[in-house]
């Protein structure tokens, strides 16, 4: 009796009694009727949905991994079909041959598809000992990505800094180290063909830049450069040279959105950088060590058009220009990692350069993870008395503070916070919004008890201007406060 003979529910029920994903991918292949049936068993099996518009893919075993991209490369049902996102991770994998193989497959898929708008990919750290094929593979998948109208890609790595330079990518790699600028007369593998007449990526994330990618990086870029509008640089590391190459041999004339962050470069880049690109509205910019320390702040005006940036104290003081040059901020957001004394100096001294701002802003202020919680700052500030002189506070300068957002880090709603919050936002003058996020401790509930109510009153005696006051945590939470006559 032939498979065809047999009811589609009897084989079904045979089929899902198959163990082995090696015997579902075998029975795939037998017949066009066993290929659909095996393979939506390992599908389902896996918990994997292939025509899924958000498909992500990470595994717990390298095994599932290659049984799913399996068959995902032979399944005829995605032929033609279109992804609005694509998530994948390698993850840590200690065997080349089995990435080797990841990587062949999963190409194999994309390349059967229409159209994918973003691409998340994590990449996994290449080992000593790995073949020279694992540059080719990756940059034959990154093309089969772009190939497919790919809007927005993200690029990361399993490990957290850039690569070093070593001999184990490539032989070829090895010649052109030499020369820091040698690498920029290469070019992508004679496979890779590109459509010279279309320009699809609007936004590229790169969150790991090892030697063996950095000239599909710069090919990319300036293949894109019309189009590009949104560009992320993290992690950048031990590539930091190459990095500074990379952005002096490329410019974006559409360049609206640019984060620069947790990264070793030369500042003098950076700033011929953003003078190349007035276009700029939103700049992310902290965690950053320049090669050289600078001996003076930065003298040229830069970014004069953002209406958005995220910084640090230290970069407001020493890298950007005076706020009064910054006509059209709206959203300021800085970061403060104040691990040691002076307690929060450099914040207090931001505060004083922002204080000539004529125009109006959204200040926010955020505690990273391993820093001091503004509770230890306000036990710092002298307590409201007879003594204390209000004017001597760089706070009571911010007329241009309509709205503050606080975000404690993993310090949440601490006592020495809650303790410390009026009378701190008693000193902005025209404060009317606060918004405050929990990360941390939680405190604030969607019901208000005596201590909320407490602390409610505190806050209207000593912000008499102010409008509202908002928790963001699980439970939004949000008190009005009524009009003064």
């Amino acid at each position: 009796m032939t498979t065809g003979a047999l009811p589609p529910e009897l084989l079904i029920l045979i089929i899902e009694r198959v163990d082995s994903d090696g015997d579902l991918l075998r029975l795939a292949g037998a017949s066009r009727q066993l290929h659909s049936i095996s393979i939506e068993a390992l599908f389902a099996r896996h918990k994997v949905v292939p025509l899924d518009k958000d498909l992500r893919l990470s595994f717990s075993t390298p095994e599932a991994a290659i049984a799913v991209l399996s068959a995902l490369a032979t399944s005829l049902d995605v032929v033609g079909a279109s992804l609005d996102s694509l998530s994948y991770d390698c993850g840590w994998v200690f065997e080349p041959k089995r990435l080797l193989k990841e990587l062949h497959l999963l190409t194999r898929y994309v390349s059967k598809l229409s159209s994918m708008n973003q691409v998340t990919l994590r990449l996994a750290a290449p080992l000593e000992g790995w073949p020279s094929q694992w540059k080719d593979r990756t940059v034959a998948l990154l093309e089969a990505i772009l190939s497919k109208s790919c809007r927005r890609i993200r690029i990361d790595s399993s490990q957290m800094s850039s690569f070093p330079d070593q001999d184990i990518l490539s032989p070829w790699m090895t010649a052109i180290a030499t020369k820091q600028s040698e690498w920029t007369k290469w070019y992508l593998p004679p496979t890779v063909q590109r459509d010279s007449t279309t320009s699809d990526l609007h936004t590229c994330a790169v969150l790991t830049f090892p030697p063996f990618l950095r000239q599909f990086y710069l090919d990319t870029l300036k293949y894109n450069s019309d189009s590009l509008t949104d560009l992320t640089f993290k992690n950048i590391f031990g590539g930091g040279t190459d990095w500074d190459t990379l952005i002096s041999n490329v410019s974006f004339p559409a360049l609206q959105r640019l984060s620069v962050i947790y990264a070793v470069i030369s500042r003098d880049v950076m700033v011929k950088f953003l003078i190349k690109h007035p276009t700029i509205t939103s700049f992310e910019y902290h965690h950053i060590r320049y090669r050289t320390t600078p001996m003076k702040p930065v003298r040229n005006t830069l970014c004069e058009n953002l209406t958005k940036l995220t910084t640090t104290p230290e970069h407001i003081l020493n890298f950007f220009p005076p706020p009064t040059k910054l006509y059209q901020l709206e959203n300021l957001t800085i970061k403060v990692d104040q691990l040691a004394r002076p307690l929060f100096q450099p914040l207090e001294d931001s505060f004083r350069r922002l204080a000539p701002f004529g125009g109006t802003i959204q200040l926010s202020l955020e505690i990273s993870r391993p820093g001091l919680g503004f509770g230890v700052w306000f036990d710092t500030i002298p307590r409201l008395g007879a003594s204390f002189d209000p004017s001597a506070r760089p706070e009571t300068q911010l007329r241009c503070v309509k709205k503050l957002v606080v975000d404690n880090g993993n310090w949440g709603f601490a006592k020495n916070f809650l303790r410390g919050l009026p009378a701190w936002l008693g000193l902005f003058p025209e404060l009317t919004e606060v918004v405050l996020i929990q990360n941390g401790l939680r405190y604030v509930s969607s019901e208000l008890d005596p201590l909320e109510e407490e602390l409610l009153v505190k806050l209207a005696r000593a912000c008499p201007g102010l409008r509202s006051i908002s928790v963001k945590d699980t439970i939004e939470w949000t008190h009005s406060f009524p009009r003064s006559s």
